[in-house]
């Protein structure tokens, strides 16, 4: 098997949905179950800010917050551990197949731990920024009303 430009990193990828599968099913159901709460709740709650039906924004956006670090660290953790641990499967799928010799294979993990110190710092900060971005949102739309 011919591994051609950027494969290496497609091999990491399938390693790390396949890590996604295996990892604790409570704490993934929890993941799923939680992350759509907090979809609904956050436009729940712009609606009702927007509407000036929640006359105490301040405690709702404090609640929300609350919210958002809870659904950073669940997805954070998940995430990481995915990343973490893909160039491990990578390298044992790629040994057990024989795709390449295995001063390559040595390469491609070596590329593997680079893509992970670049992407899981993003990855942190993606998560981080959506949930900031979320709160900042209601606040405006908070700050806006009152205004009003």
């Amino acid at each position: 098997m011919h591994l051609g430009k950027n494969t290496f990193a497609r091999v990491q990828t399938i390693a790390h949905e396949c890590l996604h599968s295996v990892q604790d099913r409570k704490m993934l159901l929890f993941n799923f179950v939680y992350s759509n709460i907090y979809l609904l709740s956050f436009i729940v709650l712009a609606v009702l800010l927007a509407l000036g039906v929640i006359p105490n924004g301040v405690l709702a956006i404090l609640c929300f917050t609350f919210l958002s670090f809870v659904y950073y660290f669940v997805r954070s953790y998940l995430e990481m551990d995915a990343m973490t641990k893909a160039k491990y499967l990578a390298k044992e799928y790629m040994q057990e197949k024989e795709v390449t010799t295995k001063e390559n294979i040595e390469k491609l993990v070596e590329a593997y731990e680079q893509i992970n110190k670049i992407g899981i710092p993003y990855t942190i900060y993606k998560l981080f920024s959506n949930c900031m971005v979320k709160i900042i949102l209601l606040a405006g739309i908070c700050l806006i009303r009152t205004m009003i």
